[in-house]
């Protein structure tokens, strides 16, 4: 019996759920990987060769696209401060200074 596959809209590539489940584990908890499962679409036959050789020319972290050293930063505005009043351009703000970019959950949050 064949599996259905899905693409993963993060990376492009098609996993049956079991793939999608062990490419996963230990970053996302077992409902997370269930709900995305569920949202991304399902692969057509041309996709599953090209999503094939993609995925084990290029293994990389799951979550949003990462940022890398010496990438352009996203044209993007942040809430400033702890009750924002005002959002931050990001370029603008960062313009000509080295940035170092760190990401914490928020406290009494799910992981």
């Amino acid at each position: 019996m064949v599996q259905e596959k899905r693409v993963d809209p993060d990376d492009g590539a098609t996993y049956t759920y079991e793939e999608l489940a062990a490419f996963y584990k230990g970053t996302y908890k077992k409902n997370a990987v269930q709900a995305y499962w569920e949202a991304c679409a399902p692969a057509k036959a041309k996709a599953k060769v090209k999503a094939k050789a993609k995925v084990k020319a290029q293994p990389r972290a799951k979550g949003k696209q990462p940022i890398a050293p010496g990438d352009r930063l996203p044209a993007i505005k942040l809430d400033f401060g702890f009750n924002p009043i005002e959002q931050v351009d990001l370029l603008e703000r960062t313009k000509g200074k080295l940035v170092v970019i760190l990401g914490l959950p928020g406290a009494f949050t799910p992981c």
